[in-house]
């Protein structure tokens, strides 16, 4: 479920600014085509697209696990540059080592620094923070880092290592892990490509069609604005998406090839559906996220003195004007949560909210564009326009003059220099360039564009001052906020539990929603109330919660997501196990909590470290071979609030069993008496002792091996002998007791 209504980005909590133009004449922009692929319509007003040479290519990720040669120096771990697939979820493991200095606290914090390289540019440096730390010894760590990549090479440095000594890295793996993912390319002739890296279950059918309508629609955005991206990358199921149901998107580091657009699980799961019911339908979410990634040269992804990036609905119209733009997809059915339609239909469809003020800014800017033409619009889209002369910033003289002449106009208690403020000025003051063509910022024009397009306005459409006055009211001087997010609870089942959020703003309401237990689409609960109270049950436990929470404006922000369940706990440990060779041989554990989620670590006889088994259950199985006989073995469980717990290590082997017991002995004076006994088990430790005929004790030998000899003296004449044999379990086994005589 999108949290928006309608628009992404038109919700948005922080509200950007349009474009922004001090004064130039409104020509329109020669459309760039692209050979016989994207060519100009007869009348020179869109483009078309030859469809017909759009090509696709499709093939899973490969599953592989390779070392990473790493060097370590002051600390820092280094691993070599080494190959990889565009968008392949991987993992890089880490064996570390110090004498003294290591923690769980201390290692969480260490960031793997990623490089990538595509096309030949240098993408900006990743910092990831580890997925998990394994504790293999006190001095001895395995860190796990879970990412995807975003180039065709790799290579890494961790973070310091401080406050540790003599420390080094021994071992560094690298694993594929996309086999639930496909890599999808539709690919053109000079044009713009596409790469999906997206689920593998979609219907190949319905995914070529959707591909096809989205490549045109980029080669549209790259001939509005003047500014080609190369490929387009599409990454589904990001796990760096800050919430579950958003997108954002990402360029290289040269800004000028290649662009990237994530999307999190709510908003890959609403893109498919749409897909396979329509494939000639585009959702709101896709359509703003592509267009965001096609701005001008000058833009970047950071709020300051250059806005021509930032403004929802600047992007929004950017995707409405390249639709419009393409002759083939000119009639394509924009999707978002129940408005459906083309560009010319979906807002008549929805009725927008009382302080939905930059939805009625989007619907504007395509009144003026189907009014004064949708060139007059691709002006400001364009990325070769002399932008550069200009002042920009929202705090430049105009903005500020407009800002002042909208709180004298309107009366409103706010301050000019407020940066949403004058975000907000900077929609009108926009508007007023592209409806009234002024070449410069006329204080007379802008009050009277003002009460000419809002004052006496419609309620319906929120075209009115009281519109102007309930923006200011709820984003700048009182706005909602959250103040205090709910938190995961532990619990035992029986008891009743309550999540609370604490919540400012003006006649605040609450919706809960509730995620059970393995599903991934939430329930409504009936409840407007800051807290959501009930009782934790076997079929409740582990159940995710999250609060939807609105204002009298109809603003809306959405809390984190928490679990309520038990806590974590092992019932009973797993045990030691025989089995025979080349058997199966197994042990179990059985834990308690929420969520629960096991990982089996195996140790060799005679190695050092531990490795990270694929035994990923309550129970671990392995064949018995003579290379495992004796293997250790323990799990690491992890339950959904990241509580961890390890198991006691246990060995695995073949049991213990005499196969041939020593025999009395007769040896002449002063010759040797030898025996031996045969046994069978895993890692077994012999001991012989003897009683001298005259003693009423045992003596302990030094004998430790599965023979014994002694000399037959006057003293060792008619003694007694026998062996204890003791495996790697503390299993002990006594032999048979031998007598020791003379023969003569």
């Amino acid at each position: 479920m999108l949290k928006s209504k309608f628009l992404k980005g038109i919700f948005a909590t922080s509200i950007s600014a349009m474009l922004a133009i001090s004064s130039f004449p409104l020509t329109a922009v020669s459309t760039r085509a692209i050979g016989s692929f994207v060519s100009p319509t007869d009348d020179q007003t869109a483009v078309i697209v030859n469809e017909s040479l759009i090509e696709f290519d499709f093939a899973p990720y490969k599953q592989f696990d390779r070392t990473i040669d790493i060097s370590t120096e002051n600390n820092i771990v280094t691993g070599e540059k080494t190959s990889c697939e565009m968008l392949d979820r991987v993992t890089v493991t880490l064996g570390v080592q110090a004498a003294s200095g290591l923690s769980n606290n201390r290692l969480e914090a260490i960031n793997l620094y990623v490089y990538h390289t595509l096309n030949g540019a240098d993408c900006p440096v990743r910092s990831i923070l580890p997925s998990s730390i394994v504790k293999i010894s006190d001095t001895n760590y395995e860190i796990n880092y879970d990412f995807i990549t975003y180039g065709t090479d790799l290579r890494f440095e961790t973070a310091y290592f401080s406050g540790v000594t003599d420390f080094s890295a021994s071992y560094c793996r690298f694993e594929g892990k996309g086999s639930d993912y496909l890599k999808a390319q539709a690919i053109t002739p000079d044009g713009e490509n596409l790469f999906l890296s997206i689920r593998n279950t979609v219907d190949e059918f319905s995914l070529k069609k959707w591909m096809k309508n989205i490549t045109m629609y980029i080669n549209s955005l790259s001939d509005v604005t003047g500014f080609s991206r190369g490929t387009m990358y599409m990454l589904f199921d990001d796990p760096e998406c800050p919430t579950a149901n958003s997108a954002n998107y990402r360029l290289d580091s040269k800004k000028e090839i290649n662009g990237f657009t994530a999307f999190g699980i709510t908003a890959t799961d609403e893109t498919i559906s749409v897909m396979e019911e329509n494939q000639n339908a585009i959702t709101w979410c896709v359509m703003h996220e592509l267009s965001h990634s096609y701005a001008c040269h000058m833009a970047n992804n950071t709020f300051d003195t250059n806005y021509n990036y930032h403004d929802e609905v600047h992007t929004n119209v950017r995707g409405i004007t390249a639709i419009c733009n393409c002759e083939n997809i000119r009639d394509i059915t924009i999707w978002d949560n129940g408005a459906t339609g083309s560009y010319r239909t979906i807002y008549a469809q929805r009725t927008p909210n009382s302080n939905d003020f930059l939805f009625y800014m989007a619907k504007k800017m395509v009144n003026i564009g189907e009014e004064y033409g949708w060139n007059k619009l691709e002006f400001f889209f364009s990325a070769d326009t002399a932008m550069a002369a200009y002042d920009h910033s929202y705090s430049c003289e105009t903005n500020l003059e407009a800002a002042a002449v909208l709180k004298a106009y309107l009366n409103l208690d706010v301050t000019v220099t407020n940066p949403e403020y004058l975000k907000f000025v900077n929609v009108l003051h926009r508007l007023y360039m592209l409806c009234w063509d002024h070449p410069t910022f006329d204080a007379e024009a802008f009050k009277q564009f003002v009460a000419v397009k809002f004052n006496n306005g419609s309620p319906d459409d929120n075209s009115g001052t009281d519109l102007i006055q309930r923006f200011v009211c709820a984003n700048i001087e009182c706005p909602l906020a959250i103040t205090q997010q709910p938190k995961n609870t532990i619990a035992e089942i029986g008891d009743e539990v309550s999540v609370t959020v604490a919540a400012e703003g003006q006649n605040v309401k609450y919706q809960w929603y509730i995620y059970e237990l393995g599903k991934s689409v939430p329930i409504t609960a009936t409840l407007d109330s800051p807290t959501y109270t009930y009782t934790l049950t076997e079929e409740t436990n582990g159940r995710r919660i999250y609060c939807e929470i609105t204002d009298k404006y109809g603003k809306s922000l959405t809390t984190n997501t928490v679990t309520v369940g038990t806590a974590l706990k092992i019932v009973s440990q797993p045990i030691n196990s025989t089995a025979e060779l080349n058997e199966i041989v197994s042990t179990s554990v059985k834990a308690e909590g929420t969520g629960l989620k096991y990982q089996w670590y195996e140790r060799n006889p005679g190695t050092s470290y531990w490795g990270r088994s694929t035994s990923k259950s309550a129970t671990y199985s392995c064949q018995l071979t003579k290379f495992r006989d004796g293997r250790e073995v323990y799990c690491e469980i992890t339950d959904a609030f990241g509580n961890k717990a390890k198991t006691r290590t246990v060995t695995l082997g073949v049991p213990l069993e005499i196969l041939r017991q020593p025999a009395n002995i007769s040896v002449p004076m002063g010759e040797f008496a030898k025996t031996t006994v045969k046994a069978k088990g895993s890692g077994l430790r012999y001991r012989w002792y003897i009683r001298l005929k005259n003693d009423i004790y045992w003596n302990s030998t030094s004998t430790a091996t599965p023979s014994y000899s002694c000399l037959m003296t006057e003293e060792t004449k008619g003694c007694m002998i026998y062996c204890e044999i003791t495996d790697v379990f503390g299993r002990k086994k006594k032999t048979n007791t031998i007598l020791v005589s003379e023969k003569r």
